[in-house]
């Protein structure tokens, strides 16, 4: 009887470790990072865009690479996001002219002084998040918020809403 009570003992404790090993297992090699989600597209013919509804924006085809990875600006853009449920992102990487751009934040002139003359063939990701109601800054509801980061230095450049 004794011996039963061990036998079922050590098997509930070999079960627990099966169980807690999975689960290190998953946990490192099943889990998938929000960024591998991210849909990236390079590029004017791909963009998901109402261009149409974006009179003020151009796009052309990068020529070069992105000097910031599209991975670390999107990070950092989530976390800004807490506590809404934005269900896609979506980034874009163009070499983009804006002859109206929002307000150009600080730390991007700051890293860029050539964005105080304008935004003209600037490297820059387009970065979207849709799926929750966003309040534009007229006041208005939008289903989508982008953000333009400029693709040199991953700072955020400046925002609009438009859908």
């Amino acid at each position: 009887m004794e011996q039963k009570k061990k036998m079922q003992s050590s098997t509930k404790w070999i079960i627990a470790s099966v169980i807690i090993i999975l689960t290190i297992i998953y946990g490192v090699y099943g889990y998938t990072p929000f960024y591998s989600q991210v849909e990236y597209v390079k590029g004017p013919s791909q963009t998901q865009h109402d261009l149409s509804k974006l009179p003020n924006l151009t796009f052309e085809e990068p020529k070069t690479d992105a000097a910031t990875p599209v991975r670390g600006p999107v990070e950092y853009l989530k976390t800004g996001l807490q506590g809404k449920k934005y269900t896609k992102i979506e980034a874009e990487y163009q070499l983009l002219t804006d002859t109206k751009p929002g307000t150009i934040e600080p730390d991007a002139l700051q890293k860029n002084p050539n964005l105080a003359f304008g935004v003209k063939q600037v490297p820059a990701y387009i970065i979207s998040f849709s799926g929750d109601d966003f309040t534009a800054q007229e006041g208005t509801n939008h289903h989508e918020i982008v953000y333009v980061v400029d693709a040199n230095s991953g700072e955020k450049m400046y925002e609009f809403s438009y859908r």
